[in-house]
């Protein structure tokens, strides 16, 4: 549960800025990349010191975190490039679209990898 509430938010928090930069003219994919970075932040400070409950912070905590949002964010580029490519979206629904995809693998590797208690790099 605490895992949807700090995804929904930072999904949120992606949405919001990605579309404010949208709006005033911004390229969708810097737009996008500028929004998963402010998501990021909100993201693993939220799963780290609530979802996870992790005492404080680690830095291989914060480089897997990275490395797994990375990873998500270069997926959804993918999912975002094909639906613009095949034309059925504007940018701002493709983007909506593309982070749909990004939630449920973020989770597994969290759970798994990223947030492990007793078990650092």
């Amino acid at each position: 549960m605490k895992f949807g509430i700090v995804g929904l938010a930072a999904t949120g928090l992606h949405l919001l800025i990605a579309f404010i930069l949208l709006y005033v003219g911004v390229n969708v994919y810097l737009a996008n990349l500028c929004a998963f970075l402010g998501a990021f932040v909100l993201s693993y400070i939220g799963h780290n010191y609530w979802t996870f409950a992790m005492a404080s912070w680690h830095p291989s905590t914060l480089a897997k975190s990275f490395l797994l949002a990375s990873m998500g964010f270069l997926a959804n580029n993918i999912l975002l490039t094909f639906l613009l490519k095949i034309a059925l979206f504007n940018e701002a629904m493709a983007l909506f679209f593309s982070l749909l995809l990004v939630p449920l693998l973020s989770y597994f590797g969290s759970r798994i990898w990223v947030f492990q208690k007793n078990k650092q790099l």
